[in-house]
């Protein structure tokens, strides 16, 4: 029996109705009962997963393994004194998995992930720093950066002054050096764009 679930990006077990626990028997007898549940891993990306079980009576370091439907392994674990296992899965791109946990040659039932494209979470920003340094020659140099969160990297950013003046930059970071006598533009206004096709901004300004 298949049992399917969609996950948001980054949402804990609470948000998204909890986990889902599925019991398999052995098929040499009803005993020991072979158990697998999966949840999206908290504060990590939408194609990071938590799957964790037990085995009754299995032995300590016994190996298993995670698995799609086409018998390509995810990850994998030893199991404890207790039979108990958790492995963490990362990196799936968009798509539906099968999915089932193997250990001795026991195979479970299965449970279906639904890996949404563009499920990064909101993209933010704020601002990282501002400084003015004033050097020998009578220049200014002023430094201005943003950080951003959430949204799918690489990530590009955008500076805008307030003279029109546009610069771009991957890491955030923006400098502009004025000569003497030039009265320095202390702020700017920083957009970022993620890969996935969010956008966000925030006026950085320098005191």
């Amino acid at each position: 029996m298949d049992t399917g679930t969609k996950v948001a990006a980054g949402l804990s077990a609470v948000v998204i109705g909890g986990m889902i626990g599925l019991a398999f028997a052995s098929k040499a007898q009803a005993s020991p009962q072979f158990t697998l549940s999966v949840d999206s891993a908290s504060g990590n990306p939408l194609s990071s997963f938590n799957f964790s079980g037990a085995l009754a009576g299995a032995t300590t370091g016994t190996s298993v393994g995670v698995f799609d439907a086409a018998g390509k392994e995810w990850g994998s674990g030893l199991m404890d004194s207790n039979g108990a296992y958790a492995i963490q899965v990362t990196g799936f791109p968009a798509g539906t998995y099968t999915l089932h946990a193997q250990s001795m040659g026991i195979n479970s039932n299965t449970v279906t992930i639904v890996v949404s494209a563009g499920g990064f979470g909101t993209l933010t920003i704020q601002p990282a720093f501002a400084r003015i340094l004033n050097e020998p020659d009578g220049s200014t140099i002023v430094l201005l950066g943003a950080s951003a969160f959430g949204g799918e990297a690489p990530y590009t950013f955008t500076a805008t002054w307030p003279d029109g003046g546009k610069q771009t930059s991957s890491g955030g970071t923006f400098q502009r050096t004025f000569p003497a006598g030039i009265v320095p533009l202390t702020s700017a206004i920083i957009e970022v764009q993620s890969s996935d096709g969010q956008s966000a901004s925030v006026n950085v300004t320098a005191t």
